[in-house]
């Protein structure tokens, strides 16, 4: 799935792919892991789609542009397995509220656009009971946001927009008007409307509706 999508961005004429790079593969053991581990994150998925959603490196890595630089998107997103298998970092931040400075130190990091200081990480209820959450987090900005998405959902919607940046806002309670987000909703509708004529195939209202309703 993953490699599908960044081939057809090299194939897209006024798209550049800088960068894709995979780390070593994983092993048999370890992607079997894996599997347990995305239906536990994602009960609802079937088997037979699940592996679509299971990487086969530890980590991969994308960054692109429009030709005319006005669009870009960079991810670094970590295997599933060893995002829950106790190779992360904990990350802090001394600027949240105690409350959410907990929830942070709770989250397993399994995307990020390295550098930039946006991160996103799954969350366990405590005592291991109940849905799995998604949580992300930008320093630049100072927020910790619960999102409206699902695992599977949340690498569908990474690859559809490429990973420009600030699109996990469209699955958090906020709005747009404020100053600090209008930058991010312009990029966020340029790239909706242009994704939208490059890529026909993929449905994009979804998150043109939700970019609207937080406007």
């Amino acid at each position: 799935m993953l490699g599908d999508a960044v081939r057809r961005m090299e194939q897209t004429q006024g798209l550049t792919v800088d960068e894709y790079e995979r780390s070593e593969h994983q092993s048999a053991q370890d992607a079997d892991t894996g599997l347990r581990e995305l239906m536990s994150v994602s009960p609802n998925i079937s088997p037979d789609a699940a592996g679509g959603y299971l990487l086969e490196a530890e980590r991969v890595y994308v960054r692109w542009h429009r030709d005319d630089y006005y669009l870009d998107g960079e991810f670094a997103l970590k295997s599933l397995y060893s995002c829950l298998s106790g190779n992360y970092v904990t990350f802090e931040d001394s600027r949240l509220a105690e409350g959410q400075r907990e929830v942070m130190r709770d989250l397993k990091i399994f995307e990020e656009a390295p550098g930039s200081g946006r991160m996103t990480g799954i969350r366990f209820p405590a005592g291991g009971a109940g849905v799995s959450e998604i949580w992300f987090y930008d320093m630049n900005q100072l927020k910790l946001e619960s999102l409206d998405i699902d695992y599977t959902t949340y690498l569908d919607t990474l690859l559809a927009t490429g990973g420009v940046a600030g699109w996990q806002y469209l699955f958090a309670d906020l709005d747009f008007r404020n100053d600090a987000f209008r930058g991010i909703a312009k990029d966020l509708r340029e790239m909706i409307g242009y994704f939208q004529h490059v890529f026909p195939d993929r449905d994009y209202e979804p998150l043109l509706h939700r970019l609207e309703a937080r406007q």
